[in-house]
C-alpha cells in the first residue's frame, strides 16, 4: 500500500504484492504441516494414556482424576490444531489467488465468494480463539 500512494519509492508494486503473497503462502504450507505433525503426536499422546488407564492401580499407572485431567488436555490441545488447520486452509485460498495458483493448476480463479469465505472464515475462528467463553 505504501508503494501505492508514493511512500516507499523504487518498488514495484506488482513484483512486491507477488513476493509477500509467496511468503505468506510459504508460511501457510508450513503452519499446515506443523500442525499436522503436532496431530500425529496428540494421536500418539493418546494412546499412551490409553495405556496408563489400563494400569490404573498398577505401578506406572495413573488414577482416574489425572487421567481425565490429561485427556481434557489433549482434547483442548486437539481442537486447538483443528482450528490451525482450518485457519491455513481459509488463508490458503487468499495467498494462492493472490499468486494466480489457482488459474495454473485448477484451469480457473477462485471467485471473490469462496476467497471471502475463506477469510471469514480465518478470521472467525481467530476471534473465536482470542475471546474464549468462560
Amino acid at each position: 500500500m505504501l508503494v501505492k500512494i508514493k511512500f516507499v519509492n523504487g518498488l514495484d508494486l506488482a513484483n512486491t504484492v507477488r513476493r509477500a503473497n509467496s511468503f505468506w503462502l510459504l508460511g501457510l504450507v508450513l503452519t499446515l504441516i506443523g500442525a499436522i505433525r503436532n496431530l500425529l503426536n496428540l494421536a500418539k499422546e493418546a494412546a499412551k494414556l490409553k495405556i496408563s488407564k489400563a494400569k490404573v492401580g498398577q505401578e506406572g499407572g495413573m488414577n482416574e482424576v489425572e487421567y481425565k485431567d490429561a485427556v481434557n488436555k489433549l482434547k483442548t490441545t486437539r481442537t486447538t490444531q483443528i482450528f490451525t488447520i482450518i485457519k491455513a486452509l481459509g488463508d490458503t485460498t487468499t495467498a494462492s489467488q493472490g499468486l494466480g495458483y489457482p488459474k495454473r493448476l485448477l484451469g480457473f480463479d477462485f471467485n471473490d465468494a469462496l476467497v471471502g469465505c475463506g477469510g471469514f472464515t480465518s478470521a472467525a475462528l481467530t476471534c473465536y480463539q482470542t475471546y474464549p467463553s468462560k
